[in-house]
């Protein structure tokens, strides 16, 4: 008793975790070492395998029970338990190392529910990607904290929500006041049906693509060729809050692939739904809209008319509009073309894909300065991929929900092409050229920084960015923690 014994479990952990100090990585093994700190952004992953690297095959399941009755305070339930057995040896291995990894770190996460990560680790073990050791890029140590939740929680734990003033501001931003009357004033519904309708057929006439006289043609399998580097980039620059969520869409099995979901958005035969939701959103921008412009040729219409689409009575007259204007012969066909002019994505998941638009106006840009547009549509369509769903939730709960479900990914995607693919291209001729195989005229000159658009969706979102920063502002969107950006919960 009290004595070292190396043919006991206890021993061979002891003379397991002492060794983690020295083993060192060599030629002849691909063995890492067992003690390292990764970073994952702001926060430090401790790594110490030393308690388990050298449990045998068949003492793993108890071991690991062993790990969630004092990771949890509690033993595991039978079922879970049950589970646990039933794993195979590796699977086995890789939930304890899992367990180490999580229960090590757990201070960083404090708030992470431990019952629920562990019965996540629990059922991904079966399936789990990547192998403990060797583990050069430490890829079992992302997925095994993604799984268990650590990796969201702590990164949105760091975080601080907004006060006021800020928060005050964001709430006005996402909830604008009337302009004229207080609020909560009753909606002028005749004023609404008077001014909208004009308006909004203004917008549609305005960019209707009917009328162009030499139109160009973009090279859809261009843009299939970079779908992968565009969503590449997107995960390398918005680290370490893109692939950090639960079931994020880099984590997919089997993995998804922008340049395979891509299509073409003038194959589309647009059907009444689609009408009505196209005519929707522009109804949100031109409504909306504080300043005139060539789209936009009456401002200020729903802060005048006392619109708040928080009401169920003003989303009813809002949606009687929509369908009145869709069911026009006249507008119908404006609507469907604009429709198969315009980026979008659609479904969710594995099922997520992109549509690009596949023309242009040849008078107003050549194909080189339209593909860099169309890279700059990508990066945003690519983050609409990427956005949590619990964020797009809060759209429902604010009266401006088109700065949820617009603005914050245009800010999001101007950022990835201004701010990381534009340099990149100018600072590395291979990427450049990869960006740009198969367009007509590439080489092409140095691309332009883009500009955040959506209106007052779009300008509002990047008040809320400057106020909240972008971790704050990343957060929300990535993690689905809105009220790190001062929205409701």
């Amino acid at each position: 008793s009290g004595q070292y014994d190396p043919h006991s479990i206890g021993g061979k952990a002891l003379l397991a975790h002492e060794l983690a100090h020295v083993v060192q990585q060599s030629a002849a093994s691909p063995r890492t070492v067992q003690r390292a700190v990764v970073r994952q952004g702001a926060l430090s992953i401790h790594i110490d395998y030393g308690p388990v690297v050298l449990i045998p095959d068949a003492d793993r399941a108890d071991h690991a029970i062993g790990q969630i009755a004092a990771f949890t305070g509690a033993p595991p339930p039978v079922a879970q338990e049950t589970a646990m057995r039933a794993l195979t040896a590796d699977a086995q291995k890789w939930l304890m190392f899992a367990l180490t990894l999580v229960s090590d770190n757990i201070a960083a996460a404090s708030t992470l529910d431990r019952g629920v990560a562990t019965q996540r680790l629990v059922d991904h073990a079966g399936s789990a990607l990547h192998v403990p050791q060797p583990d050069p890029a430490r890829a079992f140590v992302r997925e095994a904290m993604r799984v268990s939740g650590w990796s969201e929680t702590a990164q949105a734990q760091r975080l601080s929500a907004p006060v006021d003033p800020d928060l005050s501001a964001i709430d006005t931003i996402v909830n604008p006041p009337p302009s004229t009357g207080a609020i909560g004033d009753p909606l002028d519904a005749a004023a609404l049906n008077a001014r909208l309708p004009p308006a909004l057929t203004h917008l549609l006439t305005t960019l209707d693509p009917a009328g162009r006289a030499n139109v160009g043609t973009r090279s859809l399998s261009a843009f299939q060729a970079i779908g992968d580097v565009v969503q590449t980039e997107a995960r390398s620059f918005f680290a370490p809050y893109a692939d950090a969520a639960i079931g994020n869409l880099y984590d997919l099995q089997p993995a998804w692939h922008a340049s395979a979901n891509i299509f073409d958005v003038g194959t589309l035969t647009p059907n009444a739904a689609q009408r009505r939701s196209y005519l929707s959103n522009r109804a949100e921008i031109i409504g909306r809209s504080d300043t005139t412009s060539s789209i936009v040729n009456d401002a200020n219409i729903f802060a005048d008319v006392h619109f708040e689409s928080t009401r169920a009575t003003d989303r009813a007259e809002l949606a009687g509009i929509v369908a009145t204007m869709e069911a026009d012969p006249a507008i119908a066909p404006v609507v469907d073309r604009l429709i198969q002019h315009t980026g979008r994505k659609t479904g969710t998941a594995s099922a997520t894909r992109i549509g690009l638009v596949t023309d242009f106006d040849a008078d107003q840009r050549s194909a080189c300065a339209d593909h860099w547009v169309g890279i700059d549509t990508l990066c945003h369509e690519v983050l609409h991929a990427l956005v949590h769903p619990d964020f797009v939730a809060t759209a429902g709960r604010v009266a401006f929900p088109q700065v949820i479900r617009e603005g914050f990914t245009e800010v999001l995607g101007v950022q990835l092409f201004n701010d990381r693919i534009v340099p990149k291209a100018n600072a590395d001729a291979a990427f450049k050229t990869t960006l740009e195989t198969g367009v007509t005229g590439a080489p092409c000159p140095a691309p332009v920084a883009a500009t955040i658009g959506y209106g007052s969706a779009g300008s509002g979102a990047e008040d809320i960015r400057t106020r909240v920063h972008d971790d704050n502002f990343r957060a929300a969107y990535f993690l689905g923690r809105p009220e790190l950006a001062g929205l409701p919960p």
